[in-house]
């Protein structure tokens, strides 16, 4: 409500606003609209009807178009904790306009406490970041977040302030060099992608990410230590590490009991392979090891029998195995391999084989 006229009538005005304004969701009192300036007017107006006084307009006609879909979700996880609740109460103070496929915000939505935080780690499209906030808070419907190509990003915050998130990008952060421990413990991760982050050194020392089906460490050509892992992870199905200088894998990894990929093809600095641990990945369906140039051996089911006493098969489900390009001089683990009928691929090229392995037990073998 809002009043310009003689005292009387304003009086009036406020008499009749006080008497009704707790029938209201929010309301606002505007003593005198004429001689306001516009800007200053609607900074009271919306600060009232927000509940928040930090609020800052610089322009009336100030605003974006952004894409509904990238959007909405934002705007939901900045408002879930705060006096407007979602899209359609946003809509309902005119803060925001849909049209078609765009949403029309007003300037003010991005200078709204967690929104400004949120904003920080989703505006890498129109400027550089060199680090995000040091704890992200109160995000708690927050399930997505892309900052594919941040180029001047160095590091990431705590995210124990997003629980519920689901999926997290994060290639092509050229100066992304270290990733928060906070991030190996986010139990409704199901997508973690950190592809062509060149100059990544360190991941959290543990993961335990139950509900992870991927993981994409391609092209992090620093980074040369992989993870402990912590308790059994059965959702994760691939695991990409080709072309880092990872030296080696924990003997841990045979916790990855669901995992179908396994990616190591041109890690230059891959010596071993742990004896026990990669037998123990009983749903392997692809393992590529292809241009490992310092791995001179390759685990045989005999020498492990002594300490692994489950029983278990080698590789029963392998059906693409390369392990071409290495610096191997003896074939005798394909001799051990439990997937004489599963594997249709086999590569074996450019080692340093004395003798070849007699293939004609692998009976469905294509190429």
């Amino acid at each position: 409500m809002g009043a310009w006229w003689n005292r009387k009538y304003h009086n009036i005005a406020k008499d009749v606003f006080n008497s009704i304004h707790r029938e209201f969701e929010s309301s606002c009192f505007l003593a005198d609209v004429r001689s306001s300036a516009i800007v200053q007017m609607q900074k009271t107006l919306l600060s009232d009807i927000l509940r928040d006084s930090t609020l800052k307009v610089s322009n009336v006609d100030k605003g974006a178009g952004k894409e509904v879909d990238r959007v909405k979700p934002i705007l939901e996880a900045c408002y879930d904790m705060k006096s407007v609740t979602g899209i359609a109460q946003l809509q309902e103070k005119a803060l925001i306009r849909i049209d078609g496929d765009m949403i029309w915000m007003h300037d003010l939505i991005d200078r709204r406490n967690g929104c400004s935080k949120l904003a920080e780690l989703h505006r890498c499209v129109t400027g550089g970041i060199n680090e995000s906030p040091a704890t992200v808070q109160n995000f708690s419907s927050l399930t997505s977040m892309d900052l594919r190509g941040c180029k001047s990003l160095i590091e990431l915050p705590n995210f124990t302030g997003i629980p519920n998130l689901i999926e997290l990008k994060l290639d092509d952060c050229e100066s992304l060099v270290e990733v928060h421990r906070s991030v190996g413990f986010l139990d409704k991760l199901v997508t973690l992608s950190l592809k062509s982050c060149c100059n990544l050194v360190k991941l959290p020392t543990e993961f335990s990410l139950k509900s992870l089906l991927a993981m994409d460490l391609s092209d992090c050509t620093r980074l040369e230590e992989f993870p402990k892992i912590i308790g059994k992870m059965d959702s994760l199905g691939v695991l990409i590490l080709s072309f880092t200088l990872v030296k080696e894998l924990h003997p841990s990894i045979e916790n990855l009991i669901g995992l179908n990929e396994l990616h190591l093809h041109h890690c230059k600095n891959l010596t071993t392979l742990p004896f026990i641990s990669i037998y123990g990945l009983q749903n392997l369906e692809i393992l590529n090891v292809s241009g490992c140039s310092k791995l001179v051996t390759f685990p045989i089911k005999a020498s492990i029998s002594s300490h692994d006493d489950s029983g278990s098969l080698s590789l029963p489900k392998l059906h693409e195995f390369k392990i071409n390009g290495c610096n191997l001089s003896t074939s005798d683990f394909i001799g051990t391999l439990d997937c004489l009928e599963t594997i249709t691929v086999l590569d074996l090229s450019s080692n340093n084989f004395v003798s070849v392995p007699t293939l004609g037990k692998f009976v469905n073998l294509a190429n």
